[in-house]
């Protein structure tokens, strides 16, 4: 083997990324570790074998393959090429980006294919066009199917009652309550990338927690759970009204979850210490063990474990207040909780301090 060649291959077997290099026959000279791991093929099998032929016939594309054989010695290779495929022994197709590059060693052409495997990032973006096709804002949307039919059932058939009536709500409080967590799951990854915009202003608070609560008394009513509201006549905050709708619905959501029947859940509007308008949500189920305040190092909001649970117990809110905690650092605030056994649990949303209106010259 070339010298300068074996010293660059013990350089490219420590790379993360898969790495294949082919001599000017497109026959492998060198196979790393990450590429052995990613393809789960054995370097043995593929060294002294041509590439296109023999080793990968799937990459022999036009991108790949055609443009090594028009240009290996002959030109500069730099390709990059998105591939989709499925091997026999691999449990799941594996989607690639593959890079073509030249190498020239000692006045001999060589190629080098840089593999990336991008699967899990692009099982994420056909999650994400499977969930933004469920949650489209037209009729169509599967959700929003049943929701109408729900809302057309409850207002047209007012004769119904008693166990057709619970059932109608239900399925509509279960429709909402799964947009709520696909929406949530959705728009944490555009919280976290800052993708997602958040244009905050002055906002009336109480009137805010008034249109969460409304759409869930008739659902709080039919589990015996009654829910009051405590706001002052006004209390303004900086927010941003859509996004700050969707935590209140989540943190109501996971209130009426959590609340055992003929309890109360309460929503309190108030202001805190410093000024800063804050919204209490609080229910008396069941106390969490060693609630813990969200601080800066959790990534994603921490699992709250009832005292009495099983060992197997896994937080079905933790989704949910993740992005109930991403959109308070959105807004400049703040997502605490605290728990105890005779007092409930209280979930509290800070917001900032509304700013002073700012007076210009020249103005009445």
């Amino acid at each position: 083997m070339n010298p300068r060649l074996s010293m660059l291959t013990e350089i490219l077997d420590a790379l993360p990324l898969g790495v294949v290099v082919l001599d000017r026959n497109g026959t492998v000279v060198h196979f790393n570790r990450a590429e052995e791991q990613l393809a789960r093929r054995e370097r043995g099998r593929a060294l002294g074998r041509n590439f296109f032929t023999e080793v990968a016939p799937c990459m022999d594309v036009q991108e790949l393959g055609g443009m090594f054989r028009d240009r290996i010695g002959r030109g500069t290779l730099f390709e990059r090429v998105e591939i989709s495929f499925a091997f026999p022994f691999l449990e799941s197709a594996r989607d690639v980006t593959v890079f073509l590059r030249s190498l020239d060693l000692d006045g001999e052409p060589y190629a080098a294919l840089i593999i990336e495997d991008v699967s899990d990032r692009r099982a994420a973006q056909r999650m994400q066009l499977t969930l933004s096709e469920l949650l489209r804002p037209d009729a169509g949307s599967p959700i929003a199917g049943i929701l109408a039919s729900c809302g057309y059932l409850l207002d047209q058939v007012p004769e119904m009652e008693g166990p057709a009536l619970d059932t109608v709500g239900d399925i509509a409080y279960s429709a909402d309550e799964l947009q709520t967590m696909l929406m949530n799951l959705l728009d944490i990854s555009r919280l976290e990338g800052h993708r997602l915009e958040v244009v905050v202003a002055r906002h009336d608070l109480p009137g805010l927690v008034e249109a969460a609560v409304a759409p869930l008394r008739g659902h709080a009513a039919r589990r015996g759970v009654h829910i009051e509201v405590q706001t002052p006549p006004t209390l303004e905050a900086m927010l941003d009204p859509a996004l700050m709708l969707r935590m209140l619905d989540s943190l109501l959501l996971n209130a009426l979850r959590n609340a055992p029947a003929h309890s109360t859940v309460r929503v309190i509007a108030s202001t805190g210490e410093h000024g800063r308008p804050c919204v209490d949500v609080h229910d008396q189920g069941m106390p969490l063990a060693d609630a813990l305040l969200p601080s800066t190092e959790h990534r994603y909001f921490p699992e709250l474990r009832p005292v009495e649970s099983d060992p197997s117990f896994r937080d079905p809110n933790a989704l949910a207040m993740t992005f109930v905690q991403l959109g308070c650092v959105a807004h400049g605030g703040a997502l605490t909780v605290h728990s105890s056994a005779d007092r409930g649990t209280t979930y509290r949303v800070e917001l900032p301090v509304p700013k002073p209106a700012t007076a210009f010259l020249g103005s009445p």
